[in-house]
Protein backbone atom coordinates (compact mmCIF):
# COMPACT_ATOMS: atom_id res chain seq x y z
CA UNK A 1 0.00 0.00 0.00
CA UNK A 2 1.42 3.69 -0.39
CA UNK A 3 0.08 6.83 0.29
CA UNK A 4 0.42 9.83 -1.98
CA UNK A 5 -0.70 13.67 -0.86
CA UNK A 6 -2.25 15.61 -3.61
CA UNK A 7 -3.24 19.69 -2.98
CA UNK A 8 -5.78 20.57 -5.56
CA UNK A 9 -8.88 22.52 -5.54
CA UNK A 10 -11.87 20.18 -5.88
CA UNK A 11 -13.61 18.85 -3.31
CA UNK A 12 -12.50 16.10 -1.64
CA UNK A 13 -14.52 13.21 -3.46
CA UNK A 14 -12.84 10.05 -3.10
CA UNK A 15 -14.47 8.70 -6.86
CA UNK A 16 -13.49 12.06 -8.52
CA UNK A 17 -10.14 12.48 -7.14
CA UNK A 18 -9.50 8.51 -8.17
CA UNK A 19 -10.63 9.44 -11.75
CA UNK A 20 -8.57 12.82 -11.93
CA UNK A 21 -5.70 11.50 -10.97
CA UNK A 22 -5.70 7.89 -13.33
CA UNK A 23 -6.66 9.89 -15.79
CA UNK A 24 -3.42 12.05 -15.47
CA UNK A 25 -1.03 9.38 -14.96
CA UNK A 26 -2.43 6.97 -17.65
CA UNK A 27 -3.13 10.25 -20.02
CA UNK A 28 -0.40 12.98 -18.88
CA UNK A 29 0.45 13.84 -22.69
CA UNK A 30 0.38 11.19 -25.25
CA UNK A 31 4.56 11.19 -24.37
CA UNK A 32 4.01 8.01 -21.41
CA UNK A 33 2.12 6.08 -23.82
CA UNK A 34 4.75 6.82 -26.99
CA UNK A 35 8.00 6.34 -24.93
CA UNK A 36 6.14 2.21 -23.87
CA UNK A 37 5.49 1.99 -27.08
CA UNK A 38 8.89 3.03 -28.56
CA UNK A 39 10.06 0.70 -25.41
CA UNK A 40 7.90 -2.37 -26.46
CA UNK A 41 8.63 -2.20 -30.08
CA UNK A 42 12.42 -1.34 -30.50
CA UNK A 43 13.65 -1.72 -26.76
CA UNK A 44 14.31 1.91 -26.97
CA UNK A 45 15.49 2.08 -22.59
CA UNK A 46 17.93 -1.14 -23.21
CA UNK A 47 19.95 0.64 -26.05
CA UNK A 48 23.49 1.25 -24.92
CA UNK A 49 23.86 4.22 -27.09
CA UNK A 50 25.70 7.26 -24.29
CA UNK A 51 27.88 9.31 -26.75
CA UNK A 52 26.90 12.79 -28.16
CA UNK A 53 23.89 13.27 -30.01
CA UNK A 54 23.54 9.22 -31.44
CA UNK A 55 20.99 8.53 -28.90
CA UNK A 56 18.34 11.47 -30.38
CA UNK A 57 19.48 10.56 -33.81
CA UNK A 58 18.57 6.93 -33.80
CA UNK A 59 14.84 8.26 -31.98
CA UNK A 60 13.96 9.67 -35.33
CA UNK A 61 13.91 7.38 -37.48
CA UNK A 62 12.02 5.33 -34.45
CA UNK A 63 9.43 7.49 -34.26
CA UNK A 64 9.19 7.62 -38.12
CA UNK A 65 9.13 3.63 -38.41
CA UNK A 66 6.18 3.35 -35.65
CA UNK A 67 4.37 6.28 -37.58
CA UNK A 68 4.62 4.41 -41.08
CA UNK A 69 3.39 1.05 -39.16
CA UNK A 70 0.83 2.46 -37.20
CA UNK A 71 -0.82 3.81 -40.29
CA UNK A 72 -1.00 -0.48 -41.13
CA UNK A 73 -3.29 -2.80 -39.76
CA UNK A 74 -3.03 -4.96 -37.02
CA UNK A 75 -2.60 -7.79 -39.41
CA UNK A 76 0.23 -6.23 -41.37
CA UNK A 77 2.22 -5.50 -38.45
CA UNK A 78 2.12 -8.98 -36.89
CA UNK A 79 3.11 -10.18 -40.23
CA UNK A 80 5.90 -7.33 -40.34
CA UNK A 81 7.33 -8.44 -36.97
CA UNK A 82 7.92 -12.14 -38.18
CA UNK A 83 9.31 -11.56 -41.72
CA UNK A 84 11.76 -8.92 -42.60
CA UNK A 85 11.46 -9.17 -45.59
CA UNK A 86 7.80 -8.24 -45.52
CA UNK A 87 8.58 -5.69 -43.22
CA UNK A 88 11.04 -4.05 -45.61
CA UNK A 89 9.28 -4.03 -48.53
CA UNK A 90 6.01 -2.78 -46.75
CA UNK A 91 8.18 0.20 -45.19
CA UNK A 92 9.53 1.34 -48.62
CA UNK A 93 5.91 1.06 -50.66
Amino acid sequence: METRYYIISLPADARDLLRVVRSHWSTSGCENSLHWVLNMAFREDADRIRTGHAKRNLSIPRRMALNLLRRKTTAKRKHAGWNDRYLLRDLSN
